[in-house]
């Protein structure tokens, strides 16, 4: 059931307002910006994950009568954790601060509403360059992890160019539901081969979750797969859910140019064992591609960069020219906890004044699609 709308003006910007998302803003907020993520933009086809679900919610900005802005808000770690994601304003909207004031206002209401709430994490891509260069990000955020990135075009017709014998050492296996409940409840120690961070980082979410019971359902979320090496290359690795070094996750979603899925991976391996996990995601994805383009977003370790190149060379491959090249996860503490509450709520008319520490960071507009910034 969609939640009741509520709003909360600003003294200051009059005409201003947040208003808690629901479903019957789908088509206003996906006309934010038809034009981001080169078509690969993911809010129109799971729209209903941004505004409902377990410690979601979704947050609109107007002004006047229209909706220029949008982002979704995530409570994880077992309400340690704040996320947000999938956040956009109008073009003609930004360089004005609107952004800014958009998400420091709403950073100012988790403050006040959960004070159990201890971090705030963001994701961004390469193509945000405060990331990178902004000396008050930096000075704000630790950088916690940093994947590589890499966008390619599935030709389905191809896909019998693929190899469909496996070499030995190749050994996968599709995880059920209580083997990813096992998963998360594993003490993170014995899973640093594939989550050396302590995190794991999932499209579409876009949002690092650290490995704990009260994250299972979040990162079950959607259609996602977890497929797992089976072969055993180690003998000090003493997890027996997971004697191999590579696991990946693998969910879709369809977009203004097709379907897009989303392969995320994680430890380490061969390159035969690489070719493995990629074959049986890119099998999957050609069952529910039909007729339509197919797109391939893979976020993989480093280290794991020159197998990767190897393997999506060429048939069914193609260049997607989409140039994301990393993804960088970035975490402060809210450390406002001693201050004085007020009782400012966002279900009731109320003033936001209060001066919020993130607000260095967020007085300037991030790009169209930016989660955070």
């Amino acid at each position: 059931m969609a939640r009741p709308r509520s709003r909360l003006n600003s003294s200051t910007e009059a005409s201003e307002e947040i208003c808690v998302a629901n479903l019957s803003d789908y088509q206003a907020v996906v006309d934010i910006d038809n034009h981001v993520c080169h078509g690969l933009d993911r809010l129109p086809g799971q729209f209903s994950s941004y505004v409902d679900g377990p410690g979601v919610q979704g947050y609109t900005y107007k002004k006047g009568e229209r909706i220029v802005g949008f982002v979704s808000a995530l409570l994880m770690d077992g309400g340690l954790t704040l996320g947000s994601t999938a956040g956009r304003l109008a073009p003609d909207c930004r360089g004005s601060g609107m952004y800014g004031r958009f998400k420091r206002r709403l950073l100012e209401q988790y403050d006040r509403e959960h004070p159990e709430t201890l971090h705030y994490t963001i994701t961004v891509d390469n193509t945000n360059n405060k990331a990178e260069t902004d000396t008050r990000l930096l000075a704000k955020f630790a950088r916690v992890l940093e994947k590589a990135t890499k966008v390619v075009k599935l030709d389905v017709e191809a896909l019998d160019n693929m190899s469909r014998q496996k070499p030995p050492g190749t050994s996968i296996r599709e995880l059920s539901p209580s083997d990813v409940h096992a998963m998360m409840t594993r003490d993170p120690q014995h899973l640093r081969h594939l989550f050396p961070e302590g995190r794991i980082l999932l499209r579409p979410k876009w949002l690092p979750f650290r490995i704990m019971a009260e994250n299972t359902e979040l990162v079950s979320d959607h259609n996602n797969v977890f497929v797992a090496s089976e072969e055993k290359v180690s003998s000090e690795q003493k997890d027996p859910l997971f004697p191999g070094e590579l696991l990946t996750c693998g969910g879709y979603y369809r977009c203004k140019r097709g379907i897009c899925y989303n392969l995320d991976m994680f430890g380490t391996g061969s390159t035969q064992q690489v070719r493995a996990h990629v074959e049986w995601h890119v099998t999957r994805l050609a069952g529910v591609a039909e007729d339509c383009n197919a797109f391939v977003y893979i976020v993989y370790p480093q280290d794991l960069t020159k197998s990767m190149d190897e393997v999506t060379a060429g048939a069914p491959f193609q260049d997607s020219n989409i140039h994301y090249e990393k993804e960088l996860v970035l975490e402060t503490c809210l450390h406002s906890r001693d201050r004085k509450r007020s009782s400012t709520d966002i279900r009731h008319h109320a003033c936001w004044r209060t001066t919020h520490p993130f607000t260095a960071i967020t007085e300037t507009d991030g790009p169209a699609t930016s989660p955070s910034l």
